[in-house]
């Protein structure tokens, strides 16, 4: 797993990830099927790849009974249904999610194979079972493939709740023979994560992770990056809008009523406020001093 900033996609980031890339920032991809169809996002990985990026494709099981977005175009679309019935897959099913998954990341030339995972919670061993058997379909892949097999590893809000609840799953996970770590932390509420107890969590986790010696992606951390990064983070999942600055399950449910408004104004983030400032309505406010923050 390379170091470094890599590029967590969303909605319209498509071009602007290529155009950083192309300046030399970040060193990586995240494709999200979820936002980009898979023709498209098979083409534009061909770009990312001459652009000198690693690829990854997260198949964004989390909610897997989701057909938001482009996920339906994907190989692996019709494996998607409730947990429940997950629970129940049989070795034909797995041997189909072997294949799907076997193209897509042929497809993308990715640098590894993510495994896809349904999102941990606190007292759901079917849930560890189930990305038990999801684990091992990607590993049999990447296998084949020669390149590493990365566990997702999110925990709902559920294991976040707690220091002992998060340990347990994690626990169970790094049970799994991974080659690294994908890693999502469900926070409350908010942009930014502004309980400083989840915060310190969040790290604690991180840290068990990073301690069994392998790499650990986190992913959708926004502002938290360099938290990620010192607490033995090897590389970061960063997107440009703000429904990326952390991982929540409501991007994979129906949006209910008539949609928002448009596009959302440009914001300038302040490092002192650890916050945003709208530009320019909020910015003009500001006194010349202030500014210089």
């Amino acid at each position: 797993m390379r170091r470094g900033a890599w590029h967590q996609f969303g909605d319209r980031s498509q071009r602007l990830a290529l155009e950083q890339l192309q300046y030399g920032a970040g060193v990586g991809v995240i494709i999200s099927p979820r936002d980009l169809s898979y023709g498209r996002a098979t083409e534009y990985a061909q770009q990312y790849g001459d652009a000198g990026a690693d690829i990854l494709v997260d198949q964004q099981f989390h909610v897997p009974e989701s057909a938001a977005g482009q996920l339906e175009s994907y190989p692996i679309a019709d494996k998607r249904t409730a947990v429940s019935s997950l629970n129940q897959v049989s070795d034909s099913v797995l041997a189909g999610l072997s294949a799907d998954l076997s193209e897509i990341n042929n497809a993308f030339r990715a640098s590894a194979v993510l495994a896809p995972a349904v999102v941990y919670e606190a007292g759901r061993p079917d849930i560890v079972e189930l990305n038990l058997k999801l684990f091992g379909a990607s590993k049999a892949v990447a296998e084949t493939l020669g390149i590493p097999c990365y566990a997702t590893v999110f925990l709902g809000s559920s294991a976040t709740a707690a220091d002992l609840t998060a340990e347990v799953v994690v626990s169970a996970a790094t049970a799994l023979p991974a080659d690294g770590w994908y890693f999502a932390f469900e926070f409350n509420a908010g942009r930014i994560p502004s309980s400083a107890a989840q915060v310190a969590r969040y790290l604690r986790t991180g840290l068990l992770l990073a301690g069994t010696g392998l790499p650990v992606l986190h992913a959708y951390v926004g502002p938290l990056a360099p938290l990620a990064l010192a607490c033995g983070g090897t590389g970061t999942g960063i997107g440009h809008s703000q429904n990326l600055w952390q991982f929540t399950r409501a991007r994979w449910t129906p949006a209910e009523g008539g949609g928002g408004g448009g596009d959302a104004p440009p914001r300038y983030f302040s490092k002192a406020l650890w916050g945003t400032i709208i530009y320019e309505d909020e910015f003009a406010l500001l006194s010349p001093s202030e500014r210089r923050w």
